[in-house]
């Protein structure tokens, strides 16, 4: 087997035979009972390994590899925190203005044609939604929805989304007519409503990265999130192609520019203010060149505290 199960003593010895410096054996058995070998090193390794010889660079320290995981699990509880936010905001305003454009009726978010039908892709989208919040209805899973049931014969939509994920709710937003899109992204000023879908895109692909423990510091995303002003305020320079920001559109810093957009400013500020101290930290206690690499693979320009400086026009 090319991998082979080891205990945590021989897996102790084999990170100590890859050059890894462990000083403390006891320390490292505790780790290793409360994170697990492959989350903790197979997960964080790789920033401190010699890319030629595939050992640890000279002098690198457990503790290290301990500290990059601890602060990236506080990025992802940062992050995950105020996605949370984002998801319940957007919840408000769709079903806000879904039900002022129709009615509180779930007979009206299950009608087909209270959605942009279109296009043979928005149908097939469409109807598939519908199957997923009727089964969730159907199901009996939430005590809130079968309140509704029995005491109103009826599901409103603003019941409904506590059910729904943060994803089917971005579905949701994106298949609605042009004029329910419209009302809802006018809640976000100086995105237009293609603009606001991408961007809640990035948050949703973000929170559930956060969500399902996955390694957020090297974030990355396919589809690259739009070009807004605030890129162009932080003086982001453009690829050698001239159609993309280096930093800040398919990056961890992506979403950091989205919340910008997406959160109110007491919020956002909030949230700065504390990935600010929580990077601060992290420089603190480990080696420079490790933190400096570290902030470049989460796409953050040297001068992405000003964020908070520059309107977002």
């Amino acid at each position: 087997m090319d991998k082979p199960y080891l205990n945590y003593n021989e897996q102790i010895e084999k990170l100590k035979s890859k050059g890894l410096t462990i000083s403390d054996e006891k320390y490292a058995l505790t780790v290793l009972k409360k994170y697990g070998y492959y989350s903790l090193i197979c997960g964080y390794k790789d920033a401190f390994k010699n890319k030629t010889t595939k050992n640890y660079k000279d002098g690198t320290k457990f503790e290290e590899i301990v500290q990059l995981y601890e602060f990236d699990a506080a990025l992802r509880r940062l992050f995950l925190q105020y996605s949370i936010i984002v998801e319940k905001q957007l919840k408000v305003h769709l079903a806000t203005a879904f039900t002022e454009n129709f009615s509180e009726s779930q007979c009206d978010y299950l009608d087909v044609n209270n959605y942009d039908y279109d296009t043979l892709k928005n149908r097939q989208d469409i109807n598939t939604l519908i199957k997923v919040i009727t089964s969730i209805i159907d199901k009996g899973n939430y005590h809130y929805i079968e309140h509704a049931k029995a005491n109103h014969n009826n599901v409103p939509l603003w019941v409904l989304l506590n059910a729904v994920t943060f994803g089917q709710t971005v579905k949701m937003y994106q298949l609605q007519k042009q004029s329910i899109k419209y009302c809802i992204s006018k809640e976000y000023p100086f995105l237009n409503e293609g603009t606001l879908a991408s961007v809640l895109r990035e948050v949703t692909i973000c929170r559930n990265s956060c969500a399902h423990g996955e390694r957020l510091y090297t974030f990355k995303t396919r589809e690259a999130c739009p070009k807004l002003m605030l890129h162009e305020k932080l003086s982001i320079p453009l690829n050698a192609n001239g159609n993309e920001y280096t930093y800040g559109q398919r990056d961890l810093f992506s979403v950091v520019i989205s919340f910008k957009y997406l959160l109110d400013s007491s919020d956002f500020k909030e949230f700065k203010n504390s990935l600010s101290k929580l990077i601060k930290r992290y420089q603190r206690e480990s080696k420079a060149e490790i933190a400096t690499m570290i902030l470049k693979e989460m796409g953050f320009p040297s001068n992405w505290e000003t964020i908070t400086k520059y309107r977002k026009y």
